[in-house]
């Protein structure tokens, strides 16, 4: 499919002048063509895009799309294996059932974004924003989330065995059953987290903040409590 100035004249006609000044012969709907689509800033009009289209966002494997907005973007489903997101804004947006694997989401905003169920293993959340991030059941494996900020997070269910959480914000959040087995947790702010049921074992929890953390039913063998606390301290009715 080729991308023309026709359906953006449909949506906003100065959208549309803009299209034919930078995209004069057009774009063809495939991932190149999206890549520069986005990074020419027009994703504030993706969402109605794709429902006068009627086509399903191509593949944006490996799409370099750093400081990309896809703030509100409703595209659940989508490949985005090993694309750079760098500091990109995706507040308030819906990636759910996603392929992320590999995926590069450094200093990313995530505010209300809704990744549950996503594919996010190995993938890179360093230093970026999930305040109120809905992850129930996502797959963060082998993920690095060191310094993230997860405040309020929705995570019951999420698997994040062997991920990097030093000091991750994991503060207030929901994590009922989540899985943590061999997670690096060293310093991570667990302050009011609900932790019941979660796998812990083999876990680093070395500094953590466990202050009213709820970790009823929580696996803990072999984890590295904080100092001065043991598994029994830990037990709660």
């Amino acid at each position: 499919m080729h991308l023309s100035a026709e359906p953006f004249h449909k949506l906003d006609a100065f959208l549309a002048r803009r299209f034919e000044n930078l995209f004069p012969e057009g774009l063809a709907w495939d991932s190149q063509g999206v890549e520069r689509l986005l990074q020419a800033n027009f994703s504030s009009c993706l969402n109605p895009l794709l429902k006068l289209l009627g086509e399903p966002l191509p593949s944006l494997q490996g799409a370099f799309l750093a400081q990309v907005s896809l703030q509100g973007a409703i595209i659940p489903g989508s490949d985005l294996r090993a694309a750079n997101l760098e500091e990109a804004n995706l507040e308030d947006a819906n990636l759910s059932r996603s392929d992320l694997q590999a995926a590069n989401l450094h200093e990313a905003r995530l505010i209300w974004t809704n990744l549950r169920l996503c594919n996010l293993q190995g993938a890179n959340l360093s230093v970026s924003a999930w305040v109120n991030g809905l992850l129930d059941g996502a797959d963060l494996t082998g993920a690095n989330l060191e310094n993230a900020s997860l405040l309020r997070a929705v995570a019951s269910g999420a698997i994040l065995a062997q991920a990097n959480l030093r000091q991750v914000d994991l503060s207030w959040s929901n994590l009922v059953q989540a899985d943590f087995q061999s997670a690096d947790l060293r310093n991570a702010n667990l302050r009011g987290a609900n932790l019941r049921g979660a796998n812990l074992n083999g876990a680093d929890l070395s500094g953590a903040n466990l202050a009213d953390t709820i970790l009823s039913e929580a696996r803990l063998e072999g984890a590295v409590l904080p100092e001065g606390w043991a598994e029994s301290c830990l037990a709660q009715p």
